[in-house]
């Protein structure tokens, strides 16, 4: 079978070992955003470097040196659901 998923999903650490509070979440988005305008976005044989925008994106939010910013707000917002805030 063809693995056709151009972007490679995040896994966190603790996914393998059952997740967080006993679960394993999955948040499925339905686009990406980037600066580059390609009109061929999505094609893996033209643009590999993309593949790893989930991850690139995801490990830019987790990283508690960077200054948070506009974007960074629907994750707070997956984030305080899990807590209960």
């Amino acid at each position: 079978m063809a693995n056709n998923i151009f972007f490679q999903p995040f896994v966190g650490k603790y996914y393998v070992d059952g997740g967080i509070f006993g679960k394993r979440i999955m948040i499925l988005g339905e686009s990406h955003y980037c600066d580059e305008g390609c009109s061929d976005c999505g094609d893996c044989t033209l643009h590999r470097e993309c593949m790893n925008f989930t991850q690139q994106v995801l490990g830019d939010y987790l990283d508690e040196d960077n200054e948070r910013q506009d974007w960074m707000r629907t994750f707070v917002k997956f984030e305080r659901s899990l807590v209960g805030k």
